[in-house]
């Protein structure tokens, strides 16, 4: 837990401690600048030669929330149907292979990550 004296127990509590899962949501809309925002945030995590394997669709409209009910368990369906916006998210497993265009003057870049098993 020494890691976790760097961040202040309020914060701890917030992300570690209190954090729990949604079950319902404001019918206020999430707007552009909110999620412009949270990209920034997500952007910046950690990667490996700066290629970012996070993949992220964001389901906004009725329609497209509608879509996603089938392949939701029956106890999620409700809540994804009234959420303003759903956000899937992903880590794309081959991301290494678009090194080449990302790191053009490392060609065998991606060959570091092609035998890796996720």
């Amino acid at each position: 837990m020494d890691s976790l004296v760097h961040i202040d127990p309020d914060t701890q509590d917030l992300l570690f401690r209190a954090a729990r899962t949604a079950n319902t949501f404001s019918s206020d809309p999430v707007t552009e600048e909110q999620v412009r925002a949270l990209y920034d945030l997500i952007r910046w995590a950690p990667t490996s030669m700066n290629a970012q394997p996070f993949r992220m669709v964001l389901a906004q409209s009725p329609a497209a929330r509608e879509r996603l009910l089938p392949y939701m368990s029956e106890g999620n369906r409700a809540k994804t149907a009234s959420a303003p916006l759903v956000a899937i998210l992903a880590a794309d497993i081959n991301f290494h292979e678009h090194l080449p265009q990302l790191a053009p003057y490392n060609p065998k870049a991606k060959d570091n990550f092609a035998d890796d098993e996720m």
